[in-house]
């Protein structure tokens, strides 16, 4: 008999699998889109969500988060995607996730190894009048300068992103988090989120010789040739689903870091990190107060807690979120 799984990560399933096939995760009644799955995971019992007709798809998506963030799992809010789009459920908090538009996977999918960006700090978090979540954690820098999109799926057009934003960056005080020897480096971890597939189709961190293989794209470019290795070709690949396929956005923060996150990203938004949540997400204030969630974001330098070790960079706040 097949082990049942746990209720996200069959959710982390069948959004991947929504993003190349829109209509493959479908429902006529959107709030079965959670329901229909309880019988087929382990810990629904555990989670406490039974199914109840009763309530609107918005209290049914918003009970879903909160019985993550209950058990202390901030997981739940790597699917909380801003498309950007009208289709969005008209009220329903920012940092729930709509089913009902899955557009993007998260940065760092099921079988990837975690990161650790909050260090060893516990999620503190709290839902307070019904849709508004109060959570912990640190201001990491505003986002400054943002990329255009990648245009083209191939080895040329990665290469032209990469001076694009190269020209963005010296032209506004450059990336100062980064030496000239580490430069090159930290673009092609960016673009891939540092994470490298094995030809064994397994994932891990990127390997310095990975990396060093983004080089022969932009030196195959220049010498007008398509001979590039194995590695390269996965770099391809890799940066092609997450800035072509999924919109994904180099950009630059005031204080030099560099990072790839939503397409729906302005400037002036803010990088933060959660207490206890392995991702920075960036969030945007709100007119009427309190922050609006954008998406989570990978941003080189900081993915492995390097915040938390530094004594002036860990003073906590409470971000309203909703």
């Amino acid at each position: 008999m097949t082990e049942k799984q746990n209720l996200l990560s069959l959710m982390a399933e069948l959004c991947l699998a929504n993003t190349t096939e829109p209509h493959w995760y479908y429902a006529t009644d959107h709030r079965d889109r959670i329901f229909a799955l309880l019988s087929l995971v382990a810990d629904a019992d555990e989670l406490g969500i039974r199914p109840d007709y009763s309530k609107s798809c918005i209290d049914v998506y918003t009970d879903f988060a909160k019985a993550f963030l209950n058990c202390k799992d901030l997981s739940i809010l790597r699917f909380a995607v801003d498309t950007g789009s009208r289709d969005r459920i008209a009220g329903l908090p920012s940092w729930v996730a709509d089913w009902t538009h899955l557009r993007r996977s998260p940065l760092r999918q099921e079988k990837m190894p975690h990161f650790s960006s909050c260090g060893s700090t516990e999620p503190k978090c709290e839902v307070s009048n019904k849709y508004t979540l109060g959570i912990e954690g640190i201001r990491v820098d505003v986002i400054r300068d943002i990329s255009g999109p990648l245009k083209r799926k191939t080895m040329e057009g990665i290469t032209d992103l990469i001076c694009q934003f190269g020209v963005l960056a010296r032209s506004r005080g450059g990336l100062t988090r980064y030496s000239d020897d580490q430069l090159q480096d930290a673009i092609f971890r960016t673009l891939i989120t540092d994470m490298e597939l094995k030809p064994s189709v397994t994932w891990r961190r990127a390997t310095g010789e990975y990396v060093e293989a983004g080089g022969e794209i932009i030196q195959a470019v220049e010498n007008g040739t398509r001979n590039i290795s194995a590695g390269a070709s996965r770099i391809v690949h890799r940066v092609c689903y997450l800035s072509y396929h999924a919109g994904r956005r180099l950009f630059i923060t005031e204080k030099g870091y560099m990072g790839l996150g939503s397409p729906s990203l302005q400037g002036g938004d803010l990088v933060v990190i959660f207490s206890g949540c392995e991702m920075p997400f960036a969030v945007r204030k709100r007119h009427t107060g309190g922050f609006h969630l954008i998406e989570e974001c990978y941003v080189h330098g900081i993915m492995d807690g390097q915040l938390f070790e530094e004594s002036e960079q860990t003073k906590t706040e409470l971000f309203e979120i909703e």
